[in-house]
């Protein structure tokens, strides 16, 4: 995100909205990654239920449901954002939190 933000700022047309978009995943596959970086590779359990945290505004209701965005081949070539960086920015944002919690023991 923050490279298509970059991207925006240095080429985008001023004034235009651009809708960022790459990867389409479940909400099971998407927080599953959180899982998987921090060492527990079991699948998350899906349920259709209202969720203690997250609000049904946030989530998409139906199990299994993904939230599908297309963006436009010219716009993602104007930002020039990396692609298929998920899990790679799952990885990282796992590992500089357990990095900063054996830091401040």
């Amino acid at each position: 995100l923050s490279d298509a933000i970059i991207g925006a700022i240095e080429r985008g047309e001023g004034g235009k909205a651009y809708l960022v978009g790459d990867e389409n995943l479940t909400f099971q596959e998407y927080f599953g990654l959180y899982f998987k970086a921090a060492g527990d590779d079991r699948p998350l359990e899906v349920r259709d239920e209202p969720h203690q945290f997250i609000s049904n505004g946030i989530v998409c209701r139906a199990p299994n449901s993904t939230i599908y965005v297309h963006t436009p081949p010219e716009d993602i070539e104007r930002l020039g954002y990396r692609r298929n960086d998920v899990a790679r920015t799952v990885n990282l944002i796992v590992s500089n939190y357990l990095k900063s919690r054996d830091i401040s023991g």
